[in-house]
């Protein structure tokens, strides 16, 4: 017998579906029908995303401070003010990319933004056209540049 001989179970669908309706009664959790029926959970995982039972997939819950939630409200509000600026044509492309590696915490950064625009002009030219979005996006100039403040202590930390 060789090293990596497996026993390749095969499950009939009406199986696998009284496993999923087993599941939603909620008497047993997919680890306990793992043990009763020997299948590993990440079988049944893969018979909930088949059968399209986004119901029996495992949730997760998020608790977010009134800040965080304020926040999230203005990068939403940032990404449709970017996805109107696309339309326009001024922008032709960002993109958002994670760090491979994290440094210290004066030298740490989440994300590096690239805007492509539609010409050199636009994006440095003698008139900044930056500054209507900016309107938009922060009818607050304190916070704008409250904001601008952190990027820029954050690129010169980096």
């Amino acid at each position: 017998m060789y090293k990596n001989d497996k026993v390749i179970r095969r499950y009939s669908e009406p199986f696998k579906l009284k496993i999923l309706d087993e599941i939603t009664t909620g008497k047993l959790n997919k680890n306990q029908l793992g043990k009763l029926y020997g299948i590993a959970p990440t079988t049944i995982n893969e018979w909930i995303r088949k059968y399209n039972r986004k119901d029996l997939m495992n949730t997760r819950v998020k608790v977010e401070t009134k800040d965080e939630i304020t926040r999230i409200k203005e990068l939403q509000k940032e990404i449709e003010q970017l996805k109107k600026t696309m339309e326009n044509g001024d922008i032709i492309s960002v993109k958002a990319e994670e760090p491979l590696l994290h440094g210290g915490e004066d030298s740490r950064w989440d994300f590096r933004v690239t805007i492509v625009w539609k010409n050199a002009e636009l994006g440095v030219g003698k008139e900044d056209p930056t500054l209507r979005y900016k309107k938009q996006l922060y009818p607050d100039n304190a916070k704008l540049d409250q904001d601008e403040q952190y990027r820029f202590s954050l690129l010169i930390a980096h």
